[in-house]
């Protein structure tokens, strides 16, 4: 299959409501999506009233990653074998938060060398990861390694201010890492990355008071800008790397949609 069959495929998945848009929408006015309602979504990705449907917290977790998973082994079998390579990295932007405590647990993880499990190390790591499975794949890794980078970066900048309520202090600032993530990058793609950064510090305040808003929020900015910068771009990198994030941030507000129905009985 040709890189252009392949993002054929990935926009085809794409295409397939529910939207973020409508997520974030949903999330911010405590909407429901429930089965009967995906249902009546034309060309609706019906794999997702499993989870939907779920009865607790563990089975919605458990939905959520088969389905995922799924996605991801569909995907990964009309893509050339550099582009897989890709994907398996960005595959685990989906569990990179949970990745310090599994090292500090002794589990075994592909970031050996963040043997104190600090959270600035992991990010690191698999940023450098990322650009080396980019470059295996001959186009410009400059654009979706930033968009990745937004991403990492507000989960740094939300894990210090988590911190901050331990009395405790990053051994790496948010402003540090965003630095080095720029100069691995290089200058293309540098103002999705720039513009985004500063939308997202401006709602850092919001996060100690209204967790939901600003994961809602932070998905509007950075979903924006993937599309601006990757998905209007065109390229099978740039596309498969707006299929992750797009669908990082899709699993993060489904979880919270379908988990207040489970609080709250609605």
């Amino acid at each position: 299959m040709t890189s252009k069959d392949a993002q054929y495929v990935i926009m085809v998945r794409l295409s397939k409501p529910p939207f973020i848009e409508d997520l974030v929408k949903a999330a911010l006015e405590e909407g429901d999506l429930d089965v009967s309602k995906l249902q009546s979504l034309p060309y609706a990705r019906l794999e997702l009233a499993r989870a939907l449907a779920a009865r607790s917290p563990r089975e919605l977790d458990d939905s959520l990653r088969s389905i995922f998973e799924a996605e991801i082994s569909e995907v990964e079998s009309h893509l050339p074998q550099h582009y897989v390579d890709v994907a398996d990295v960005l595959a685990e932007l989906s569990g990179l938060e949970g990745y310090p405590a599994l090292i500090k647990a002794g589990a075994s993880t592909p970031y050996t060398e963040c043997k104190q499990g600090e959270f600035s190390c992991v990010i690191r790591a698999f940023l450098r990861r990322l650009v080396e499975a980019m470059k295996g794949a001959g186009e410009n890794p400059e654009p979706p390694l930033l968009i990745v980078g937004l991403v990492t970066y507000s989960m740094y900048a939300r894990h210090i201010e988590g911190l901050k309520k331990l009395g405790l202090g990053p051994g790496v600032s948010k402003e540090e890492l965003y630095s080095e993530t720029l100069s691995l990058a290089g200058g293309a793609g540098a103002v999705y990355f720039t513009s985004g950064k500063s939308r997202l510090d401006g709602l850092l305040h919001v996060w100690a008071r209204d967790p939901v808003k600003y994961i809602a929020e932070e998905a509007r900015v950075v979903y924006e800008a993937s599309q601006t910068g990757l998905y209007f771009a065109g390229g099978l990198l740039n596309i498969l790397t707006h299929f992750f994030v797009t669908r990082f941030y899709e699993g993060r507000l489904l979880r919270i949609i379908a988990s207040r129905r489970l609080v709250y009985g609605c």
